[in-house]
């Protein structure tokens, strides 16, 4: 199992190569959850990052904590 940390603004990238993301906003964890959790979540992961980023309320499964293995972004 490896971990690679990808830090990125192209949620086309995270989409293709991740499988687990990690949301900064301000300098703090709004999401920690797998990426199609995410996505399943707000209809999609771009929706997700607007949602989360922009005084929207993270939902109960894809706040800080989320763990598990895969690729992070």
């Amino acid at each position: 199992s490896k971990t690679i940390i990808l830090s990125t603004h192209i949620l086309q990238e995270v989409e293709a190569l991740c499988d687990h993301v990690i949301v900064i906003h301000e300098g703090r964890i709004v999401a920690d959850d797998r990426r199609d959790a995410l996505s399943g979540l707000h209809g999609g992961l771009e929706q997700a990052f607007h949602a989360l980023t922009q005084g929207g309320t993270a939902p109960v499964g894809a706040v800080a904590g989320g763990g598990g293995e895969g690729t992070h972004a």
